[in-house]
């Protein structure tokens, strides 16, 4: 049994009465048998240190063994996902590119079909007309030209507005507008469509490719148009040097059943000039 030693009055070392570590202890004193016990308990858990502590190396490594495993494993899995995606991507974008040729080679022939058929019907209606200069095979022609007084609201300018009257003011507050009236033009174009067509059917036709695109309206001394959206709003046009410019700000249909073909309505700021060849034969 350990011994614990102190010192007495004089200084000597003698044994503790008390068997216990306390702070006059200034010794500890085994026997051999002791000694020897608690060095085999010092070893015995150095052993269980250096094992436990080559279990947590073993047990990192087979951790991180598995871990890389199981990436490589799901990276392979992704990979062939992606693999089998981008085939079928691969398989899709073929389809809609072969969709694509035979919708364009459909679209190119049906173009090419619609040109034939307008050209038949202008022709077919030039000749029932009478036309046979080169010019005129277009099929438009103007059959008259009027004045025309066309009402519409102005929307008045601050400086305007206080321009006007205490009475008017205190009737209208700004911004407001007022009934104005203009003189203009309204002529009838004759187009080359037949009157039983639908207008659907030839309407973009007429308005975005004969008029603008083709150049009749600017034949006919008429160089601004309205958008197709605010057909039938009045407007004062200008060239780009500032001088006024005659432009068509309405226009409307007309199935002329006694001549047989489509009519337009042209509300234009100026008067139309027509040549020779863009009217009737007499």
């Amino acid at each position: 049994m350990a011994k614990y030693i102190k010192k007495n009055s004089l200084g000597l070392l003698v044994e503790s009465s008390d068997s216990i570590l306390n702070s006059d202890t200034v010794e500890i004193r085994l026997s051999i048998d002791e000694y020897q016990n608690l060095l085999d308990q010092i070893q015995s858990l150095q052993k269980e240190l250096k094992e436990a502590n080559e279990n947590l190396i073993l047990a990192k490594k087979q951790s991180t063994q598995e871990f890389e495993e199981k990436l490589q494993y799901f990276k392979e899995k992704a990979a062939q996902k992606m693999f089998e995606l981008q085939k079928e991507a691969n398989i899709k974008i073929k389809s809609a590119l072969d969709a694509k040729a035979v919708t364009e080679d459909q679209l190119k022939n049906q173009i090419e079909l619609n040109e034939n058929l307008k050209r038949i019907a202008r022709e077919r209606a030039n000749a029932a007309r009478g036309i046979a200069n080169k010019k005129q095979r277009d099929g438009y022609l103007v059959l008259s030209c009027r004045q025309w007084t066309e009402h519409y609201k102005y929307e008045l300018s601050e400086a305007e507005y206080a321009e006007k009257s205490v009475e008017f003011r205190k009737q209208h507050s700004f911004p407001c507008s007022e009934s104005r009236t203009a003189l203009v033009w309204k002529s009838i174009l004759q187009t080359p469509y037949d009157a039983s067509l639908q207008l659907y059917n030839i309407q973009e036709l007429i308005e975005e490719n004969d008029l603008w695109d083709q150049g009749i309206l600017s034949d006919l001394g008429c160089s601004k148009m309205n958008e197709s959206s605010i057909n039938g709003y009045y407007q004062k046009f200008t060239d780009q040097d500032g001088s006024e410019a005659n432009g068509l700000f309405q226009w409307n249909y007309i199935a002329n059943f006694r001549s047989g073909f489509w009519e337009m309505e042209l509300y234009t700021t100026q008067c139309l000039q027509v040549p020779e060849y863009r009217r009737p034969q007499i």
